[in-house]
C-alpha cells in the first residue's frame, strides 16, 4: 500500500516535502505565515497528483490475495484484501462468513485477544444508582453502568483536570471528531460545551491564575502555554531523553 502511495503521490511523500510543510506549520502556529497560504502550498502539488491517481492508480480494494490460511469458523480459505486501515484476512467464503483478522505491521496474523474483564470503580451510575465499572472497548477504557444492558448510561474516563468554565463540576476527557482528530471536551456535555484542542496539563498558570497549561509540540521544542491569549506565559519543556 506505501509503495503504490509513493508511486502515485511522487511530489508530496517525500521527505524534502513533508520537512517544508512542518515548518510552514509552526510558522502558522507562530503567526508568522497565514494558514491559506500554506494550504495552498500543499494543495497545489497534490491536486496534480491527485487527478493522475483517479486515471492511473489501481483499485486494490477489489483485489484479493491467496493465502495458506484456514478459516477457523467455516474451513475455507483466508485471503489478503485491502481496508481503510490497510491489509487484513478475510474469509474467501464471504459474504455468507465474515471472519476477519487483523495483519500486524511484521506481517503477522493477530488473534484475536479475550475481552478484559471489568473493573470496579467509586462511580455511581446518576441514572439507576448501581456501582460503576470501567470496560474495555474497541476505542480504549471507558465507564459503565454495571447493571448494562438494562441500564446504558456510560461515562468516559477523564484526565485528572476541572473543567474550567464557572459553575461546571465536570472533567475534562479526550474525546475524537468525526475524522479521528483528537480534543478534549468537558464530561457534562451537553450541560457543558468547553473543548479545547490542545492536551490540558495539571498545572495552574503562574502569571494569570488560569487553572490549567496547554502542551504545544513545535518542530523546535515542546512547550506547555497558556491557553488565555492575553497572558502569554510560555515555558519550554525539557526533551524526552530515549532509553
Amino acid at each position: 500500500m506505501t509503495e503504490l502511495l509513493v508511486e502515485n503521490f511522487p511530489d508530496i511523500l517525500n521527505t524534502e516535502f513533508t520537512a517544508k510543510m512542518e515548518d510552514e506549520l509552526d510558522q502558522v502556529e507562530e503567526g508568522k505565515k497565514l494558514w491559506t497560504k500554506a494550504l495552498d502550498d500543499f494543495y497545489k502539488p497534490f491536486e496534480i497528483d491527485l487527478e493522475k491517481a483517479k486515471k492511473d492508480m489501481r483499485n486494490v480494494k477489489g483485489e484479493a490475495e491467496k493465502t495458506d490460511e484456514t478459516c477457523d469458523k467455516c474451513g475455507k480459505e483466508m485471503v489478503i484484501k485491502f481496508g481503510r486501515f490497510g491489509q487484513f484476512l478475510a474469509c474467501s467464503g464471504y459474504p455468507e462468513c465474515k471472519n476477519t483478522k487483523k495483519i500486524a505491521k511484521d506481517g503477522s496474523v493477530v488473534e484475536k485477544a479475550e475481552t478484559a474483564p471489568d473493573e470496579p470503580t467509586d462511580f455511581t451510575c446518576p441514572t439507576c444508582g448501581k456501582p460503576m465499572v470501567k470496560k474495555h472497548g474497541r476505542f480504549g477504557e471507558f465507564i459503565a453502568c454495571s447493571d448494562y444492558p438494562t441500564c446504558k448510561t456510560t461515562k468516559q474516563i477523564g484526565i485528572g483536570v476541572a473543567c474550567p468554565k464557572e459553575g461546571c463540576k465536570g472533567e475534562l476527557v479526550r474525546k475524537m471528531t468525526k475524522m479521528r482528530k483528537a480534543f478534549y471536551g468537558c464530561d457534562q456535555y451537553p450541560k457543558c460545551d468547553y473543548a479545547v484542542w490542545d492536551e490540558p496539563v495539571d498545572e495552574k498558570c503562574p502569571d494569570c491564575g488560569h487553572p490549567f497549561l496547554i502542551k504545544k509540540n513545535l518542530k523546535k521544542g515542546s512547550f506547555v502555554r497558556c491557553p488565555v491569549k492575553e497572558c502569554g506565559f510560555e515555558r519550554e519543556l525539557p526533551p524526552v531523553e530515549s532509553e
